[in-house]
């Protein structure tokens, strides 16, 4: 329902959902090289999707400030979320269950959906200038019976910066972005329609909504009552008040996108270059960062050397930012390169590369005269399971990546096709190559052998 009339009047999503669960954390390892250190996330058990996405993230001058981690509101008789103020809900909300996968997963989608428009989207608050804050977190002592709520509409975002709400109620990435564009819309003077596959349709009803470029009927509750908008963009859009284009509103009140150029950091924490390792066993520490935060890091990770009959290549996506470790075993002796390439939102590159020496490894390499045969079997799994188990043929099927578990994926929504992780992987992976020697398989980053941005 929607009451144009005063500004501090709230906008309601008409939606049941029942609350998310929290999601497991497990601590930070912050015995990392100094001079090579970026900002670390947490790193948790799980890794929730992320929205494929092939297009170039685009930025604008409009800020979205998602605030994931809750906080006291107070009733300030604006909305303004410079001091928490809000007219709605002058309480405490909650943090968000999700950790920090899943909250580069709902940015991620929530980027997509505006991906035309002028505008910047975060999860840390802007020192300074006009930003929207979306509290996404259930109220403490309070439970609603709605998905989101906002203020009424502020035309042509004429007030600048406003407070709206987005409650817990899905662990869908996709599910939860939809609700909060509807709720942030309303603060820039959208209004509900009748089409099903809009961001402006009452309930969540439709499938990967957008912000359709069509007029459609302006309507007053969830059952389509037709009715008249209050702002002009309306008129200027669709020639009446009493119809909408979501998409062509939303680029007269914002503009459109400009390029997303910064390149992201890719970086070898651990071992220096030139390191001498004794035994062949080590930890491949990367740290990943961008200057969009968060961002999701399309990572491949190469090892290459004369112990090795043929390059190791593992790939995935992470959230950033991030310090992500990776048990390596089982390299013979000899000289390695091992280097990380690394791709933002935007496709923009990153990359490092090291140097290092292993010795006394016990481990033979493969028999270059006859690999499928030669050498001695680590007693690890076969090098063909392996690659069945990780890359499925180098095809991109929306298998977990990071996870450990190739098979892991999450079912909420077709348009959340791969898995990223936000952190360290849990324990240590092993295979034979061409039956010869032990191969080092990281965290089993999924093993694409093509690149997507997730």
């Amino acid at each position: 329902m929607i009451d144009l009339s005063p500004r501090t009047a709230a906008v309601v999503t008409a939606l049941l959902l029942s609350p998310a669960a929290a999601a497991a954390k497990t601590p930070v390892d912050t015995d990392l090289a100094e001079s090579r250190r970026v900002v670390y996330a947490p790193r948790p058990v799980a890794e929730p999707p992320i929205t494929n996405d092939s297009r170039p993230q685009r930025l604008g001058a409009k800020v979205l400030f998602v605030n994931f981690d809750g906080g006291n509101l107070n009733a300030c008789g604006n909305n303004s979320p410079i001091n928490n103020c809000t007219t709605i809900f002058p309480g405490t909300v909650l943090p968000y269950s999700g950790d920090q996968a899943n909250r580069a997963a709902i940015i991620q989608v929530v980027r997509k959906r505006v991906e035309e428009f002028g505008m910047t989207i975060t999860d840390e608050r802007p020192g300074q200038g006009d930003y929207d804050m979306e509290m996404v977190g259930n109220w403490q002592g309070s439970n609603p019976d709605f998905a989101g709520i906002a203020p009424a509409g502020d035309c042509w975002d004429n007030y600048g910066g406003e407070t709206s709400f987005t409650l817990e109620g899905s662990t869908s990435a996709d599910a939860m972005a939809e609700v909060m564009l509807q709720e942030l819309a309303h603060t820039w003077g959208l209004d509900h329609v009748d089409e099903q596959q809009d961001l402006l349709f009452p309930t969540t009803q439709g499938t990967n909504k957008t912000f359709r470029d069509e007029c459609y009927q302006i309507v007053d509750d969830v059952e389509l009552t037709p009715t008249s908008g209050f702002c002009n963009h309306h008129q200027q859009a669709c020639g009446t008040n009493s119809r909408q284009n979501s998409h062509d509103e939303m680029m007269l009140i914002f503009g459109p996108s400009v390029p997303d150029t910064a390149v992201p950091t890719a970086v070898i924490l651990a071992p220096q270059n030139d390191a001498t390792i004794d035994g062949g066993a080590f930890d491949l520490e990367i740290g990943l960062a961008d200057d969009q935060r968060p961002a999701v890091i399309n990572t491949t990770i190469t090892i290459d050397g004369p112990g090795l009959s043929e390059p190791i290549e593992s790939d995935g996506a992470f959230a950033s930012p991030a310090e992500l470790k990776f048990p390596i075993m089982g390299l013979p002796d000899g000289e390695y390169t091992i280097r990380v390439d690394a791709f933002d939102e935007s496709d923009n590159p990153a990359g490092d590369e090291i140097t290092i020496r292993i010795i006394g490894s016990n481990v033979e390499p493969p028999d270059s005269g006859d690999a499928d045969s030669g050498g001695a079997d680590s007693g690890g799994t076969d090098a063909t399971d392996a690659t069945d188990a990780t890359s499925n043929d180098g095809e991109d099927d929306g298998t977990g990546v990071g996870t450990g578990d190739p098979g892991a994926v999450d079912g909420d929504s077709a348009d959340e096709g791969c898995q990223c992780s936000a952190g360290e992987p849990s324990g240590t992976y092993r295979a034979t190559h061409n039956n010869a020697w032990v191969l080092l398989a990281a965290p089993l980053l999924a093993g694409r052998r093509r690149r997507r941005t997730c």
